[in-house]
């Protein structure tokens, strides 16, 4: 049965969540469902990507109550008109947006926790407003069964655990034009914990000298980090990148694909690096999505959180055994398998009802 679907989305261009939203609206419209973007926020959003235009779009005023009651009320209008769409939030703020408004008409609400509900949001009262708005939800998609047993039993009733996708477009890697440069990718904010990757990779490069750290991502903490690679000597050996819409390329060429997060759902650019068959390195963080998907020593590498010393170990050891990195890359790749983007995309389907 074909789906109607209107999907409210605030997140920037390029963030996780919006490549989620990318991949899954082309799909479900690739297998005839009809899909449509409200645009829920003060800046505007690139949908280039998404080969349409948001048919609503609301900017109100900045006061907050003011812009709370216009919003509310350019919503009911427009879900009174589209009755049997379901509404589709991807991230707590859409979701508290999208279960308030579900008490005001008659569509079923489906909202997702994207990160780990229990750092973000970063505040005690906002963690308060999203658990209760959860609860107002029909449907729950979390990332992972860690994510979803942080909730209550009557959030988790209705909770259904739907991992990302692989992107289908991106390369294989080929071991042949493996070149020594590291690469990371993410925003530069205290979440990614490049400070750690940082103190890693000075331990590791006195090793192994001829390696350099791309990283790829903008973010608050550009000049604090360029400062402390400069404290630990090797700013002549990492390089701050910026965004780049297409590191998939750079990935397939990379020796190695690193992730030092504290927290993360499940890592898009982690299960890139995995799908492309680069050997790859991930903290073993909360909310468990790097140890879904990785197998220790199998498909890649898990070392603890924060653990600068046991993340350059694991470093030293895929640039000096190429036997075992070409091993676990190759293992890597079978991801590609698991969770292609129509099989996720059908069980979102399939959870909506």
């Amino acid at each position: 049965m074909k789906k109607s679907i209107t999907l409210i989305s605030q997140e920037y261009k390029m963030s996780g969540i919006h490549r989620m939203e990318s991949q899954l609206i082309k799909e479900w419209r690739k297998q005839g469902h009809t899909v449509n973007i409200i645009d829920n926020k003060c800046r505007s959003v690139d949908y280039d990507d998404l080969e349409s235009k948001p048919v609503e779009t609301i900017r109100e005023s900045r006061v907050f109550f003011v812009k709370f009651i216009k919003r509310i009320k350019r919503f009911k209008q427009y879900f009174k008109a589209h009755p049997d769409d379901m509404i589709v939030a991807l991230g707590w703020r859409q979701g508290c947006w999208a279960a308030v408004i579900g008490k005001f008409v008659k569509n079923r609400v489906l909202i997702s926790e994207r990160n780990d509900p229990t750092k973000n949001p970063t505040s005690a009262m906002r963690r308060r407003l999203r658990n209760f708005c959860f609860r107002l939800a029909d449907v729950c998609v979390f990332q992972t069964e860690d994510a979803m047993n942080y909730f209550s039993p009557s959030i988790r009733k209705k909770g259904v655990v739907i991992p990302n996708p692989i992107n289908e477009q991106i390369p294989v890697f080929d071991i042949k034009e493996r070149e020594n440069y590291i690469i990371a990718v993410g925003r530069l904010n205290p979440q990614k914990n490049f400070h750690m990757l940082l103190k890693a990779f000075a331990s590791f490069h006195q090793q192994y000298p001829v390696y350099t750290l791309d990283i790829y991502g903008d973010g608050v903490l550009l000049e604090e980090l360029t400062a402390y690679a400069r404290e630990l000597g090797v700013a002549s050996a990492v390089n701050f990148k910026g965004f780049s819409s297409d590191v998939y390329p750079l990935m397939a060429k990379a020796a190695m694909y690193v992730s030092s997060s504290d927290y993360e759902g499940i890592s898009n650019s982690m299960l890139e690096a995995l799908a492309i068959g680069v050997p790859t390195i991930c903290t073993d963080c909360p909310v468990g999505g790097a140890r879904q998907m990785i197998e220790d020593g199998v498909n890649g590498l898990l070392t603890p959180v924060g653990d600068a010393k046991a993340f350059a170990d694991a470093m030293c050891r895929i640039a000096g055994d190429k036997e075992f990195a070409e091993r676990i890359a190759k293992n890597a790749t079978d991801i590609r398998k698991k969770y292609p983007i129509q099989v996720i995309a059908d069980k979102w389907i399939q959870a909506m009802g």
